[in-house]
């Protein structure tokens, strides 16, 4: 055998890979990424660990904050409801007023624009009436007034809103219908018609006072003896009756 056929045979066996070499071989290629791989290993079961330890959390912080956000929007409507009924009152109040200047002002500038020869006719000489009348005095004739009778003293009339400020006394009540919460939407749900009966038959007084801590029954009160206290009982009733039932849908619907 040649020296080179002989190297070409060692070089064949030496490039041949037992299975036993080529298991050494991944074993040793392996140990290496061993430790970062248990560390890998070990950071993902921390990381789902603390996932889900926050989605409970997350959870509850979401449906809190979604009730916040209800309870805001429920009072900015509210708001929105009370500041429309101000601005109509106020607006009442202000033409009330306005009008009642108006024709005050017109009364006084009529009066005051009218000549005094008016009162006895037009072109009539006050002095020689006068003259004429002396000469010609007579007891038994009728007094001068029952002639030329002046006109009468125009009265100023005071309109019913300021006699009446109905519309001041229901931003009063606007108060307490601002005040209820959601938190009494049970109270209000709660609410005994036939209280109402009581109320308006034998007195409010007569009502327990747990039943006047009721926000919906303090505003009936209110209704009741702030604006419709002269009226008879069975208008305030019928008025009360209405009152409940619109409140009881009104909040209970938002």
């Amino acid at each position: 055998m040649s020296p080179k056929s002989s190297s070409i045979n060692t070089f064949q066996q030496e490039s041949v890979e037992t299975p036993d070499t080529a298991k050494k071989r991944l074993w040793d290629s392996e140990q290496p990424q061993k430790p970062s791989y248990k560390r890998t290993r070990a950071r993902i079961a921390e990381l789902d660990e603390e996932v889900q330890s926050l989605q409970p959390s997350t959870q509850r912080e979401t449906c809190d904050l979604a009730a916040k956000l209800d309870r805001l929007e429920n009072e900015n409507r509210k708001l929105h409801r009370v500041l429309e009924a101000i601005k109509v009152a106020v607006a009442e109040d202000e033409d009330g007023d306005k009008s009642y200047e108006n024709d005050t002002s017109d009364r006084s500038r009529k009066i005051s624009l009218e000549p005094p020869n008016a009162y006895y006719g037009e072109g009539v000489d006050v002095v020689s009436l006068l003259y004429e009348g002396l000469l010609s005095f007579d007891p038994k004739t009728p007094h001068e007034s029952s002639i030329h009778p002046r006109p009468e003293r125009v009265p100023i009339t005071i309109p019913p809103t300021m006699l009446h400020p109905i519309p001041r006394k229901i931003n009063q009540i606007y108060e307490y219908v601002f005040r209820i919460s959601n938190g009494d939407a049970r109270e209000v749900e709660n609410a005994d018609p036939g209280l109402i009966f009581k109320a308006i038959n034998e007195g409010w007084e007569t009502l327990h006072a747990k039943t006047m801590q009721n926000p919906l029954f303090l505003i009936l009160f209110h209704i009741d003896q702030r604006i419709f206290y002269q009226q008879q009982k069975v208008t305030r009733l019928a008025i009360l009756y209405k009152d409940l039932n619109l409140f009881k849908a009104g909040y209970l619907a938002e």
